[in-house]
C-alpha cells in the first residue's frame, strides 16, 4: 500500500503541474545549457519531464486594472536569448523567483517520504490493532457537536497553506503553488478517510469529506481571486481543570469513577492532545483580515495587522453522541455511566475575539517571518466575548 500511495502523490502533483501548463509533454530530456554570459536560450526546451518554463514567480497583482502583470521582460520566443534571474541559494529561506530545480525536487522527495512515513505511522498506530472490513460509510455528522469537523476544516486549510508555502519557495508560480497546496491537503486528507473506510471501527465520512474540501477550498479560492489570505482558519484551546468526585455507574452502584479519568481516558494527557484531541478545550477560529476586506484606500485607520475573529467550542463532552459510556470497549455487560444532563450540559460556544495576523507584520528577519507565517494557525490571546446555546454570556479579558 505504501508504494501506492508514494505513486499516488508524485502522479496528482505531476497532474497539476500539467494542468496549469507548467508541464507539457511528459518525456526524458535536458534544458538547453546556458551561454557563456550566463543566459539562457528560451524557447520549447526540456528538463526532465519536459518543463518549458518554469519562470514563475514574482507576479504581481495590481488592484487598479485587475490584472496579473510581471516585472520581468516577456519571455524570448524562437531561441532567443534572456537573462534569468540569479537563484537564491538552495537553503536560504528567500522564494526563488523562477524554478529551482534543486529545491523543486528535493521538496517533491521529501513530501512524498513524509506523507508515506505518516501513512505508515497512522496505519500502525490507529489501524493495526482494529478489524478491516468492506470499505463502509459512515454517518457521524451529529457527533461531539460537530466539534470533529470544525477539525478537519481547519486542518485541511492549514495543510493546503503550509503545503503552498513550500511550493512557492521552490520557484512555482502563485497559482501552481495554490493548485499545488489544494492537491496536498486533499490527499493527506483523503487517505485518511480511506484509512477509516476499510476499518471496522470507524467509516468513511462524507461530512469529513466535505468539510476538507470546504478547508482547502477556501485557501485556494482567496489565493484565485485575492493573491493573498484574508480570512484565516486558527484553533486556540483553553485548560479544563476536570473534577475528582467519584461518579456511580447506573447499573452497578458500587462501581464509580471521575470526569478526569473519563477526559484522560477519552481525550489523552499529552500537551498536543489538548489541541488536536480534546473537544472540551479546542476552539476553532475564522480570523478576518479587517483593512484588507474592506478595500483599497479604506478604514485606513485600521491596523494592518489586527483582525477579528469568530469561534466555535464546545463543552461537557464526554461521548461521541452523548455522555454515556460503558467501563469498558465492546463489553456487553459492564457498569455503565450516564451523566446527569442537567448537572453536565452538552454545550456550544460561540465567540467573538480580536486576533493578530503576524503575515501583515514588518518583520525584516526571514527566518522569524517563516515562522511567524507557519504558526499563524495558533490564535492570539485577547479580550472575547462568549455567548452559548444555553442562553448565557461570558467576558473573558484575555481568552486562547
Amino acid at each position: 500500500m505504501k508504494k501506492y500511495l508514494t505513486l499516488w502523490f508524485s502522479m496528482l502533483l505531476l497532474s497539476v503541474l500539467e494542468m496549469s501548463g507548467q508541464i507539457q509533454n511528459l518525456q526524458l530530456g535536458f534544458s538547453q545549457p546556458p551561454t557563456p554570459k550566463g543566459e539562457r536560450l528560451v524557447g520549447k526546451f526540456s528538463i526532465p519531464l519536459s518543463v518549458n518554463h518554469f519562470d514563475f514567480q514574482n507576479d504581481f497583482f495590481s488592484e487598479k486594472n485587475h490584472q496579473i502583470t510581471t516585472n520581468r521582460p516577456p519571455l524570448g520566443v524562437g531561441g532567443v536569448a534572456e537573462n534569468l534571474p540569479n537563484q537564491p541559494k538552495f537553503l536560504s529561506l528567500e522564494p526563488a523567483d523562477s524554478l529551482h530545480k534543486t529545491r523543486f525536487w528535493t521538496c517533491l522527495s521529501f513530501g512524498t517520504a513524509v506523507y508515506s512515513g505518516t501513512m505508515y505511522g497512522l496505519y500502525n498506530a490507529w489501524y493495526k490493532d482494529y478489524p478491516l472490513g468492506d470499505f463502509h460509510i459512515f454517518n457521524d455528522n451529529r457527533e461531539w457537536n460537530q466539534m470533529d469537523k470544525m477539525g478537519h476544516w481547519l486542518m485541511s486549510y492549514n495543510e493546503a497553506r503550509w503545503v503552498a508555502m513550500g511550493a512557492n519557495w521552490t520557484g512555482l508560480r502563485p497559482k501552481t503553488a495554490a493548485l499545488v497546496g489544494f492537491a496536498g491537503a486533499q490527499l493527506i486528507q483523503t487517505s485518511f478517510e480511506i484509512f477509516d473506510g476499510f476499518s471496522e471501527q470507524w467509516g468513511f465520512s462524507p461530512g469529513d469529506v466535505a468539510c476538507n474540501t470546504l478547508g482547502s477550498g477556501m485557501f485556494l479560492a482567496q489565493e484565485l481571486a485575492w493573491h493573498e489570505q484574508r480570512i484565516f482558519m486558527k484553533m486556540s484551546a483553553m485548560p479544563i481543570k476536570y473534577s475528582n468526585s467519584p461518579i456511580f455507574s447506573t447499573t452497578d452502584p458500587t462501581v464509580s469513577t471521575t470526569l478526569k479519568r473519563r477526559a484522560d481516558e477519552l481525550y489523552g494527557t499529552a500537551p498536543l492532545d489538548l489541541f488536536l484531541k480534546n473537544y472540551n478545550t479546542l476552539a476553532v477560529w475564522a480570523s478576518f483580515n479587517v483593512r484588507s476586506l474592506a478595500g483599497k484606500d479604506k478604514m485606513t485607520w485600521w491596523p494592518r495587522w489586527l483582525n477579528v475573529a469568530v469561534g466555535m467550542g464546545s463543552n461537557n463532552l464526554f461521548g461521541g453522541f452523548d455522555n454515556g459510556w460503558d467501563s469498558e470497549k465492546d463489553c456487553q455487560n459492564c457498569p455503565r455511566f450516564e451523566l446527569d444532563p442537567q448537572k453536565h450540559p452538552r454545550t456550544r460556544q460561540f465567540f467573538l475575539s480580536l486576533d493578530l495576523d503576524p503575515t501583515r507584520l514588518k518583520v525584516k528577519n526571514r527566518f522569524l517571518r517563516t515562522f511567524l507565517q507557519t504558526a499563524s494557525i495558533i490564535k492570539f490571546p485577547a479580550p472575547t466575548l462568549e455567548w452559548t446555546d444555553r442562553g448565557k454570556i461570558f467576558f473573558h479579558p484575555v481568552y486562547f
